[in-house]
């Protein structure tokens, strides 16, 4: 009988929703007459959750209801349907969590879901005579090799295997890495206990951004029992909207149709202006009333009062623009690939942080810690970043601030955290099995983040612009191919695609 080898490297969230896939599809799929290996590769030998998952800390919960966050394809209630079975443990620890579809649980209830998943499929794999290798090291090279390509590893063994998928998760940002290894700056707000352990809890600390990632490191610090000042540092100095309950909506302008009607059925690009109108025609549409844009993509006013007003318009039932931002979510990939490289960077550049600020809002029993925070006036949001200079004796970090109204000032601090998202540009991810990789030509970057994969089969792009035939790629290293590559559902979506992929292959192996 032939065996074919998968190697799957990383064995976060990504890597255990791909190794599902696989292990589901082959059982029900494959000929009698095939076998599979898979090799799967962690180099912290922690198989089932990641850094994303493992926190401790109950403050940190999932930005996504339960009903939503389903890690198998085809079973949108898998999630929910696991946490309804395991209810009364969940409730002895955590009491005052009320367990129902929309609930925003602890991400280490999560990770107990991905654990409990991993070690299902395991079981699955066993009865179905596929043989699971957990390999704890780091693969630091691949090089083509007859019928697929050679992992090296650190300790300089290697292994064959007829394909691979690179599950690797999240990079820091690249984002300030000049202060990289500068006494007080932390360049990434992940594990939590490194905060916990490194950050005096009565000292001043700033945080860089203001999103999803500063909310999670504010909580981090407080479960610490941070008594110091806190700051968040942004160019807009938003904080993230309030996330009402949820609502059908019927799109009217941002469609598929529209859309291509625009790429003349994708002959040729979207432009971003012609995009952003029909954005503001469907949200405005939602409105019932034309909306004041200024206001809309840069509001002003004192931090506090605008989320204390979002958590009364969140509580209160829809938000329609956000009911119709939700609804054109399936459409983002789509969109994003459409446009130019030029205008993906004008995206980023101009609208990523307030597009942000929009899509990917606070659950309400957040935001409401985050408000009482900032009432206690622990918490200081700024906007204006224009500078920031390491100054020792003493080891401190100053701030340049501007304002719209007068001169800027100063504001010094010791301890200077990076929360401003995961990292994009992958020629600066301090990473040896990335560099090597980009060096070989194995890989390519992406203008938008990333490396350069194929859109719909996920399969890598060589520095030559050759599509792989055994290299595949999962979650937010496709940044620049995909856009939205940390939420768990596109994972699915795409883990599907390529072990669809894979499936046909394995069949054409050995004839």
């Amino acid at each position: 009988m032939k065996e074919t080898a998968i190697a799957i490297i990383g064995a976060g969230a990504s890597g255990i929703i791909s190794l599902h896939q696989i292990v589901d599809k082959f059982s029900r799929e494959m000929p009698a007459n095939k076998r599979l290996r898979i090799f799967l590769f962690d180099k912290s030998g922690v198989f089932g959750t990641g850094v994303a998952y493992s926190t401790p800390l109950a403050s940190h919960l999932l930005n996504v209801r339960a009903s939503s966050m389903s890690a198998v394809s085809g079973e949108p209630l898998h999630f929910w349907e696991w946490l309804e079975s395991v209810a009364p443990q969940i409730n002895d620890e955590y009491p005052d969590l009320s367990i129902n579809k929309d609930t925003f649980v602890p991400r280490k209830v999560y990770g107990r879901y991905l654990t409990a998943l991993f070690h299902e499929t395991v079981a699955r794999a066993k009865q179905c005579d596929i043989r699971i290798e957990f390999i704890k090291s780091e693969v630091t090279q691949i090089t083509d090799a007859p019928e697929g390509i050679e992992l090296i590893l650190v300790e300089g063994k290697t292994l064959r295997s007829h394909f691979l998928i690179l599950a690797i998760g999240n990079f820091p940002s690249t984002l300030y890495s000049e202060f990289r290894g500068t006494p007080g700056y932390i360049p990434y707000p992940w594990p939590a206990r490194r905060l916990m352990e490194e950050i005096s809890p009565t000292r001043p600390v700033c945080i860089l951004g203001a999103g999803l990632s500063a909310v999670d490191t504010l909580f981090t610090l407080l479960e610490n029992g941070h008594k110091g000042k806190i700051y968040f540092l942004s160019r807009k100095g938003l904080l993230p909207k309030v996330q009402c309950k949820p609502a059908d909506y019927d799109l009217r302008f941002v469609t598929r149709e529209t859309l291509s009607e625009l790429t003349d059925n994708d002959r040729k690009k979207l432009d971003l202006d012609a995009v952003g109108r029909l954005f503001i025609q469907e949200i405005e549409t939602a409105e019932g009333e034309k909306l004041d844009w200024l206001d809309f993509l840069n509001p002003q006013g004192d931090p506090g009062h605008i989320l204390a007003r979002d958590i009364r318009r969140a509580e209160s039932g829809v938000i329609a623009n956000q009911a119709a931002l939700m609804a054109t979510r399936p459409l983002h990939a789509a969109i994003w690939h459409a446009l130019t490289p030029e205008d993906q960077k004008r995206f980023d550049r101009e609208y990523k942080s307030v597009w942000n600020h929009y899509r990917v809002p606070l659950s309400v029993i957040n935001a409401k810690k985050a408000l009482a925070i900032l009432k206690s006036g622990q918490l200081t949001v700024l906007g204006g970043i224009e500078e920031i200079r390491h100054i020792s004796p003493p080891d401190r970090f100053r701030l340049r601030i501007g304002t719209r109204l007068g001169p800027g000032y100063h504001l010094e601090v010791p301890f200077l955290i990076n929360a401003t998202g995961q990292g994009l540009n992958v020629t600066r991810f301090e990473d040896r099995f990335i560099s090597n990789l980009l060096t070989s030509g194995i890989i390519s970057p992406h203008p938008s983040g990333g490396i350069r994969v194929d859109f719909n089969s996920c399969a890598v792009i060589d520095r030559d612009g050759k599509t792989s035939s055994s290299v595949f790629a999962v979650g937010e290293l496709t940044r620049g191919v995909h856009l939205f590559t940390n939420a768990i559902s596109e994972n699915v979506k795409y883990a599907d695609r390529i072990t669809d992929i894979l499936i046909a292959n394995i069949v054409k192996i050995g004839g």
